[in-house]
């Protein structure tokens, strides 16, 4: 299962920060969201 996280954690990642940028939010606060 640890595999699987891996890639889903990235793409999650990137559907978060394009949903922020989208909104206009500072894309910083994503990073730190996925870090966590």
């Amino acid at each position: 299962m640890g595999s699987a996280l891996g890639p889903l954690k990235v793409g999650l990642g990137q559907y978060i920060r394009l949903t922020l940028l989208g909104r206009g939010q500072d894309p910083i606060i994503s990073t730190r969201i996925i870090e966590a």
